[in-house]
Order: structure tokens, then C-alpha cells, then sequence
């Protein structure tokens, strides 16, 4: 949408209102010069008002999809945030991908990474220090279905593709807040008097999306073929101009589907031997 559109999803009713106008989600108004409006739209699952967890184990069957810019993820996000907004509440995630196609010195569609993001706010955030990848031996991900799984308990986090560990965390051996370095700062440490575990003593529930683009960093600007600035105040503009480069990579007319995150099944396991295990 272009030249003055507004997009209004406020709504009128208890149940029809937008509840997130971080980064303009509920308004936006396309002006002359200005952003595009939605130049895509994508869709995700989440469990948050059906099934949530406090330790246990997840098993996810899915085949990530194929195609320039796409970013398919797999993750968690806490019930409520008892610690505060991202991510001093936390958040896991088991899978995310790049749809690219393998370049040298680069991460695409042969690579899959898991991180934990913790902090005691954005943008202090310790993920460098809980970030793995794991690069496919041949081929890529998207080619097949692949099972990504998380086990989750009081004492450690482990992410795993077909039974290969790809990240595995220790959470119970020193806080978080240690972890991060941020003794003698400034800052207030929300997980004060909780387990060492905090934030991951608390239920999460599970997302799975699929992404484009986006200005956050995980596209560095000297990405292979990126047709856009991630400081650019049209990046979007950018990004959509250049859409005779990536569009076909997408291969709409394949009857396999290649540009959706297709799952085969979701399992949930609770641990018997641990306390606060199973459901919420």
C-alpha cells in the first residue's frame, strides 16, 4: 500500500483490538516517500491460549522452507512475563533457518542455530553467550523434513536436529545475571532471589512462523545479494523494489511448496521426575 494509505487494526470491541503497537503494529500511514505497507504478509502458530509448559520435552517434524530472505523459526515465549518485557522474561528458541542458499562464509538454508536471549533489558541482552549453529554435513535443511527438539528442565537446556545436540546450556550451575557480567552496573537485576535458572523457571509456550527480511541484524548488509540497508529509513521500500531478484527463488508455481514451513507433527513430553513438570 502506497501515497497516504492508513492501516487501522485498533478495532472497536473488546475482542477485535490490537494489543502490540511496538515497531507501529496497530497504525501505520503510508505517505509519499514513506514505507510500504506490508509488502508481505506471513502467519504464525502459537500455543499461548492452548497448551503451555514449565519443563518438558519438544518435538517438532518440519521441513523449513526454500527461497531468498525467507526466515522460518521454531521457538518459545514465557506465558506471562514475570520478569519484565524481552527479553528479562526470556526466550528459547529451537530452530531458526535462513531460506538463502549456502554462500561461503555465510549461514542459509545449510545451517540451523538455537539461542536463549536473556537480559535485564533490550538492548542488553546476553545471547552471544547461548548461541550455537550447526551447518548440514551435505545439502540443506529444507530439502527434508527434520525432527528439532528442545529437552527443558531446571538444570539445563539442550536443542537438538535429528538427535544431534546443537546448543546445551547449563542453568542451574551459576544466574543468568552472573552469566551476563552485569554485577557492579547500573542496571536492576529482575531475577533477583529466584533459582539460577531464571528466567527459564517459568512456562513457555511454542511459536512457529516464517519471517521476511527484516533491519534487526540477522541479515548482516554484506549478506550475498542483499538489496537492502538494515539503517535505511525505507529498507522496505528497498527490499520490495528488488523483488525481480528474489521473487523467482520462491517458486510459486512448484507444486511442492517449497516457500512454506511445513510440519509434520508437534509431541510434548512432561518428566515424571520433575517437579512443576507437565502442562499449565
Amino acid at each position: 500500500m502506497r501515497n497516504g494509505y492508513r492501516m487501522d487494526l485498533w478495532g472497536s470491541s473488546p475482542n477485535n483490538m490490537c494489543t502490540g503497537n511496538a515497531f507501529w503494529g496497530c497504525e501505520r500511514i503510508s505517505g509519499n516517500g514513506g514505507n510500504y505497507l506490508n509488502p508481505i504478509r506471513s502467519a504464525r502458530i502459537r500455543t499461548v491460549n492452548s497448551f503451555n509448559i514449565k519443563y518438558g520435552r519438544i518435538e517438532i517434524r518440519a521441513q523449513i522452507p526454500k527461497g531468498d530472505w525467507l526466515w522460518p523459526a521454531i521457538w518459545m515465549l514465557p506465558t506471562t512475563n514475570a520478569y519484565g518485557e524481552w527479553p528479562a522474561s526470556g526466550e528459547i528458541d529451537i530452530m531458526e533457518s535462513r531460506g538463502n542458499a549456502p554462500a561461503a562464509g555465510f549461514e542459509g538454508r545449510d545451517y540451523v542455530s538455537s539461542t536463549l536471549h536473556w537480559g535485564p533489558h533490550f538492548p542488553q541482552n546476553g545471547y552471544p553467550l547461548t548461541s550455537k549453529s550447526m551447518k548440514r554435513d551435505s545439502g540443506s535443511y529444507s530439502d527434508a523434513f527434520h525432527v528439532y527438539s528442545v529437552d527443558y528442565t531446571p538444570n539445563r537446556i539442550t536443542t537438538y536436529v535429528d538427535g544431534r545436540v546443537i546448543l546445551d546450556v547449563d542453568t542451574s550451575s551459576q544466574s543468568f545475571w552472573n552469566r551476563g557480567g552485569w554485577n557492579g552496573t547500573n542496571y536492576d537485576n529482575p531475577w533477583e532471589g529466584r533459582p539460577n535458572n531464571a528466567p527459564f523457571d517459568q512456562s513457555f509456550y511454542l511459536v512457529m512462523n516464517v519471517a521476511v527480511g527484516g533491519t534487526g541484524g540477522y541479515w548482516p548488509d554484506n549478506y550475498p545479494g542483499k538489496p537492502w540497508s538494515n539503517n535505511s529509513p525505507s529498507s522496505v521500500n528497498q527490499f520490495y523494489d528488488a523483488r525481480a531478484q528474489w521473487e523467482p527463488s520462491w517458486e510459486y508455481n512448484n507444486p511442492n511448496d517449497p516457500v512454506a514451513m511445513k510440519i509434520d507433527y508437534v509431541r510434548f513430553y512432561c518428566y515424571q521426575d520433575v517437579k512443576n513438570s507437565c502442562p499449565n
